[in-house]
């Protein structure tokens, strides 16, 4: 689906009064300058990226009186989604980590990443 399928979508979806659900990816919902209204969110599946999603939750405008926005996630217990969300709180938390400069950097991170998540889920 391209960019200007995506904005039509939700426009519709904002325009649309009966509509109460839209299931969307990340994706659907970082499109830039179209906004998404709507009360409450549920991510389903963690990203791996927390920037990702909180540019796309910031794309969500609280259309209720308060102007409160809900955002639930659901995770597994013992999960790969769980052991994405530590991962995600260890990086968050290490005062020494530095975002990666070169793409062997940005390599390099993905591969630790991937191992921590291998030797996670053996467990």
């Amino acid at each position: 689906m391209d960019e200007e399928e995506r904005i039509q979508i939700i426009q519709q979806f904002n325009s649309c009064g009966e509509t109460s659900v839209l299931l969307s990816t990340m994706v659907l919902g970082d499109i830039g300058t179209e906004k998404l209204m709507g009360d409450m969110v549920f991510i389903v599946e963690p990203s791996n990226d927390e920037e990702l999603e909180q540019e796309a939750l910031k794309n969500i405008v609280a259309e209720s009186v308060e102007n409160k926005l809900d955002i639930v996630k659901f995770v597994c217990r013992d999960s790969i989604e769980e052991h994405i969300l530590k991962l995600n709180e260890i990086k968050r938390d290490d005062p020494e980590k530095k975002p990666p400069k070169s793409v062997d950097e940005k390599i390099n991170d993905c591969i630790q990443d991937l191992c921590y998540l291998m030797k996670q889920s053996a467990l």
